[in-house]
Parts: C-alpha cells; structure tokens; sequence
C-alpha cells in the first residue's frame, strides 16, 4: 500500500512539473500526456489495493467481508438442502408394515384415486375366505382341516385349517358356472388359515377362486366357494 501511494505521490508531482513546463513552453504537449498517464495509472493501481484491503477488513459484526459472503451463501445452501430433503420426505411413499405390493392404482405425475395409491399384502400368511351355505355351518368347527382346490393350481391342492367363522349371515357373492346353480343362498364366511407350503403356492394367485372342502367330525364333508 505505500509503494502504490508513494508512486502516486511522485507521479503527481511529475505532473505538476510537466504542467509548469508546458505553461512556459518548455515541453511537448506528448511528455505532458504522458505524465497525466502516468499519473492515472497510479491513482487507479493505488484505488484497487484500497478496494482489495477492504475486503479483509472486519464488518459491523467483526467478520470479514469474504468471510461473511461465504457464510451467507453456506447458510442459504443448507436451507437449500434441508427443504430439498423435506420435499423428498413428503414425496415418499412409506408402508405401514412388511408386505408385497399387489397393485399400483397410479404411475408418476397421474393423481392418486380416492380409493389409494396401491394395495398391498402380507402374502407369507395366506388365508382364503370360504362361503358356507348356513345350513352346513353347524358341522363346521374351528382347527378342522381344508382342502381347496382350482383349474390353476394343478393336481396338489392348498390345504390349511378353520381359524374363524363369522356370525353374520349373508347373500352369496361367488357361484357357479352351471345355470341351474343356487345364485341367491344364505352364507357365512369361513377363514381357512393356510399351512407354510400352501402360504407360498397361494401367495402367486392373490384373490384366486377355489373351491372348498372342510373335513367336518364323523368324516362328513362340508363344501364352500371362496377367494
């Protein structure tokens, strides 16, 4: 700083040589340019080293400039992140437990419909959810076992065991194929929970239709339809 203020300082005293020079007629008018040059040159060199200490001085709250600018534009990048994150968060779909998904009702950028996002499913505990005309209902027992039975299953049916039997009776929703079928009975559900190996087979026909056959006592068979 007082090399550049000391050159200033003799420039401006060349200048005012010059200048006398000039006025006495003494000097070409290029030396005199030249002087005022130089003169320029000096004060702007002096000016620039002035606005680069500056920048190092320390602010109202003792930070340096630089220093605060970067601490300011740090700041400003974190919030940046941390709303960037919060997006994210609210943008991710999270399931409530372990399960598989069985249905994705929208894709990216569509609206979800009133009715979810997806349908999941635990599929490692299959059940399968038996109608039972109610007349048949009385020999059917908790803890008995169930054979069910489909077109797509091949030879080996599903097998498991009576773990509920619903109280409320019923129309039924699932009948058969032959016209002069029973379409209006009266039903109850039957939970048929199934065994580890049926579990793994069924979990690949999520909401298939079976046909039942539940070993009641005394070896007399009960049959239902369900999914």
């Amino acid at each position: 700083m007082r090399g550049a203020e000391a050159t200033l300082a003799a420039a401006e005293r060349e200048l005012a040589r010059m200048r006398t020079l000039s006025d006495r007629g003494v000097s070409t008018q290029a030396a005199l340019e030249a002087a005022n040059r130089a003169a320029d040159t000096a004060r702007a060199d002096l000016d620039r080293l002035q606005a680069a200490l500056m920048r190092y001085q320390p602010g109202p709250d003792g930070l340096q400039v630089d220093v605060a600018v970067a601490e300011a534009n740090l700041a400003a990048a974190q919030a940046a992140v941390d709303q960037a994150r919060s997006d994210l968060d609210r943008a991710r779909v999270l399931a409530p437990q372990n399960g598989t998904i069985l249905k994705v009702s929208a894709r990216a950028g569509e609206r979800p419909p009133t009715g979810g996002l997806l349908k999941m499913g635990d599929t490692a505990r299959m059940e399968a959810e038996l109608e039972v005309f109610q007349v048949m209902l009385p020999r059917v027992a908790l803890g008995q076992n169930v054979s069910l039975v489909s077109g797509v299953l091949g030879r080996d049916p599903l097998t498991g065991k009576v773990s509920r039997i619903s109280t409320l009776v019923g129309r039924q929703s699932v009948t058969e194929d032959d016209p002069a079928a029973n379409t209006d009975a009266r039903v109850l559900l039957v939970t048929v929970a199934l065994d580890e190996a049926s579990s793994a087979r069924a979990a690949r026909y999520v909401n298939l239709e079976v046909v039942a056959r539940i070993a009641v006592a005394a070896d007399v068979p009960a049959g239902g339809a369900g999914r």
